[in-house]
Formats: structure tokens, C-alpha cells, sequence
């Protein structure tokens, strides 16, 4: 046995091992055994003086990265207890008898993935399972005593290559007849088959130790063989530190999205609004108003106003009020569309009601559902175009009400377009105090969506 213990360690200096698994599902074993029925009355664990080798052979399979079975053979002589009538022994006293044992054994792996890697070095496991012992005087005339057991044990496989290793294995026999409990160490060659070739063998294991550029990655699952990088970036550098691995990186020097491959959000005209949600993707613009330019900051963004340049109202385009402006009754115009188009409101196929807070252009979650609504109907046919109609209630001056109306109506339209809405679908209004509700005041403050077709 102490030779064995060498060959083991010195196997440890030099090899390299990897456990059964899936690529070696089967495994065939044999090699010495020694059974021994003295420890459990002298207590005396591992003490081989005067026990007897026996022949030991086994077959096992991968059930799966935990689990192994193994059917285990093993048979010699053994020095067994002489009897006055179990459980009285004589003692000091021992038979030279046959023995045969058999057992069906199931092993646990440590080196499952979970505690162990599956290709550690050495590959512990425990096992239990049922088995059956016969045991023969051939010089006598009591015939065969044939005796239950279930084993309890450990074992250590050290593997040379993915077809061959040693395996050591001790266990304690406990007996479920009128019989005695005992030890079993062994000693064994493991021949592992059911997997590859020789020569696709050889590869993997030159592949597995080559790593040309030293970053802990060998060359056969690194991305990057000559660049160092690190394993959760699959062996390669990331150059521009936005946690994508420069082989899979669209733009390996830009910091980008990993959305985008790796790639920075385009933005044309450098305002901060991504072109694929700016209104106004090659002229800079702000966020309120989806990436367009207000340059009169009259609330009017610069493509529907018809005076950019001059501060106006939406009653008359963008632009200011003149005393022109009026309508037929000689009111003022309250109902002007902003791209000067009188929309066509035959065939209105539904109309749906947005309310809003007192002096608020912002949507209210609450009623940001509605709005769902209409780009499901719009989206169901490319001819429905929405009139996008804003109000007020009549606290504040008029002026105020009008441009405070535009912005609930172009609040309404971004909503629309950020979330699939064609621009050029809809066409806003706004009417500010114009066409109150005999109601409450909160009815008027809201935008009337119609779709027409």
C-alpha cells in the first residue's frame, strides 16, 4: 500500500486530470483489495498486518455531472471470525475462508461543478448503496453463508489522462444478516472509454494548456488569442471600457451601449437626443420639444412656425398678433392651425379626451393609457390622421390660455411620436379658451384627439 500512496503523489507532480463525464461515459476497473473482518472488533482502522489481498473489478457509468453508478466485484481470501454461535466469537481466533462480494454502488462527486470543477486534479467522492457477500470453507461441511450489506465509504480518483487513472476507495461493510460488519481498502486502474479519439484527445489537451497571450484564457475558448483580456470578456481587452469585449464591440475605441453593439447613440446634430427620437435630427434642438429648436421661445417649435424668429402666439402661426387677426364675429381667431391648414373633420372615426392639471402641459400618467389607445387605432390603418385639439379654462389672460393650449396639444404629439406615431400623421390646434364645457373647469383644461379618416 505505501508503494501505491508514491505512484499517486508522484502522478499528482506531472499530470494533467479531468474527471469521467460526458465525453467518457463508461469506465471499467480492477486491481488489489483487502477485506478485513477484525476492525470492527479491534477498532484498529488501516492496520493491513495479516489481512489477505483479494481480487477487486468494477463497472461504472455517468448518470450525470453529480452521480456515478458502479457495479463492484471482488473475491480471495479472507481471515474470518471463528464462531461459537454469532454474535460469540473465539477470541483472536480467525478461519481462512472464501469470500465473493458484490454491491451496486452509487457515488457522489465532489467535483460536480459546485465544489470541485469537473476537471479538478483529483476527484474525491462518496458512495452507498446494497450489496451481497458469500462466504465459503472449502474444507468444511457448513456450506455457503450468504450475508447482506450496505457500504459506507469514500474514494479518491487521480486521473493520468481522460481515458486512464487510479483509484483509491475505502469502506465499512455494514451487515444486515447474523453475520460480521468489515473494512475494504483498494487500490485500482481505471480505464475510462465511450468518449473520443486518441487523436482528438491529444488536441484538446495541447489546446488546453496553450495560451499565447497569458491572460488565464486558454487559446481554444479565447476570442483573443494574442491580446490580453479577461475570462468574463471572453479573453479579450475592452479597450474603450464600456463592458463589451472589443471581438464582439462594433466600436472597440468608442464607449457606447451594449443595445447598440457596443456603439455609442447617434446623434447628428449633438443636442443629447439620440436621431432615432429626435423630431429634429440634424438641427439641435431641446428635449421638451423631442430634439427641435424654439429660437423665439415662444413655445412654437421652429418647423410649424411661421415666424421662428419672432415670438408669437398659435392663434396666428408662430407669429404675433395683429389686428388683422380676427374672425368674422370680430373676435380673435382661436382656432388657427399651427401649419396653417384648416384640417378636414369629415369622417371622424373616434374621438378621445386627454385632461390635464390646472396651468399644466404635462400628460398625467393616469391618462397616458388613452393615448395607447390612439396609436393602436392609428397604427391599424396608414390613412386615419389625428387633429390634435388643445383648450384651457378661462382663469389667466387669453394669451396665455392660447400658448398654454399649443403646449398641452404638442405635449399630446411627442407623447404620439416617441411611441411610434408618424409626425407627419397629425396636425395640431390650438383653441385656448375657446369652446368651454357648461361643466366643471377641470373638462376644460384638457386636448381632443380626433381621428379621421
Amino acid at each position: 500500500m505505501k508503494k501505491i500512496f508514491l505512484i499517486t503523489l508522484m502522478l499528482l507532480g506531472f499530470t494533467t486530470m479531468n474527471a469521467q463525464n460526458e465525453s467518457a461515459r463508461w469506465s471499467f476497473g480492477g486491481g488489489l483489495s483487502g477485506i478485513d473482518f477484525k476492525v470492527p472488533t479491534t477498532k484498529k482502522f488501516f492496520n493491513f498486518k495479516g489481512v489477505r489481498a483479494s481480487q477487486r473489478y468494477f463497472i461504472g457509468t455517468y448518470l450525470n455531472p453529480s452521480f456515478n453508478l458502479k457495479v463492484d466485484f471482488a473475491f480471495g481470501k479472507v481471515w474470518f471470525p471463528e464462531v461459537n454461535g454469532y454474535p460469540d466469537v473465539v477470541a483472536g481466533m480467525y478461519d481462512n475462508k472464501h469470500i465473493y462480494d458484490v454491491g451496486l454502488n452509487l457515488e457522489y462527486k465532489l467535483n460536480n461543478g459546485y465544489i470541485l470543477k469537473e476537471t479538478a486534479r483529483v476527484a474525491p467522492y462518496l458512495f452507498t448503496g446494497i450489496g451481497t457477500n458469500f462466504i465459503i470453507d472449502y474444507g468444511k461441511s457448513e456450506g455457503t453463508d450468504i450475508n447482506a450489506f450496505i457500504p459506507f465509504g469514500i474514494g479518491l480518483n487521480v486521473r493520468i489522462s481522460n481515458w486512464l487513472a487510479v483509484n483509491l476507495q475505502s469502506a465499512y461493510k455494514l451487515n444486515l444478516d447474523n453475520s460480521f460488519d468489515y473494512t475494504q481498502n483498494t487500490a485500482s486502474l481505471v480505464l475510462s472509454f465511450g468518449g473520443k479519439s486518441k487523436g482528438a484527445e491529444a488536441k484538446d489537451i495541447l489546446m488546453d494548456v496553450i495560451d499565447s497571450d497569458s491572460d488565464g484564457v486558454t487559446d481554444l475558448v479565447d476570442e483573443c488569442p494574442f491580446a490580453a483580456g479577461t475570462e468574463n470578456m471572453f479573453g479579450c481587452p475592452d479597450t474603450d471600457g464600456d463592458g463589451m469585449g472589443d471581438s464582439r464591440d462594433d466600436c472597440p475605441t468608442l464607449a457606447g451601449r451594449l443595445i447598440n453593439k457596443g456603439c455609442p447613440d447617434l446623434d447628428s446634430d449633438a443636442d443629447g437626443i439620440p436621431d432615432d427620437k429626435d423630431s429634429c435630427p440634424n438641427t439641435k434642438g431641446e428635449k421638451r420639444y423631442a430634439g427641435c429648436p424654439d429660437s423665439d421661445a415662444d413655445g412654437i417649435v421652429d418647423k410649424y412656425d411661421k415666424c421662428p424668429n419672432e415670438k408669437g402666439v398659435a392663434s396666428n402661426n408662430g407669429c404675433p398678433m395683429t389686428p388683422t387677426a380676427q374672425n368674422s364675429s370680430g373676435g380673435n381667431s382661436m382656432d388657427t392651425n399651427i401649419n396653417g391648414v384648416t384640417p378636414n373633420t369629415d369622417n371622424v372615426v373616434d374621438v378621445i379626451t386627454v385632461f390635464f392639471g390646472l396651468t399644466s402641459d404635462a400628460i398625467p400618467n393616469s391618462e397616458k393609457e388613452k393615448l395607447k389607445k390612439v396609436i393602436t387605432l392609428m397604427s391599424s390603418d396608414s390613412g386615419y390622421r389625428a387633429l390634435v385639439k388643445g383648450y384651457t379654462d378661462v382663469s389667466g389672460n387669453e394669451i396665455f390660455n392660447m400658448n398654454l393650449s399649443l403646449k398641452r396639444a404638442t405635449t399630446v404629439w411627442h407623447y404620439l411620436i416617441n411611441n411610434g406615431l408618424s409626425g407627419d400623421r397629425a396636425d395640431l390646434l390650438g383653441f385656448g379658451e375657446y369652446d368651454q364645457k357648461p361643466s366643471t373647469e377641470e373638462v376644460n383644461r384638457r386636448v381632443v384627439v380626433e381621428i379621421v379618416k
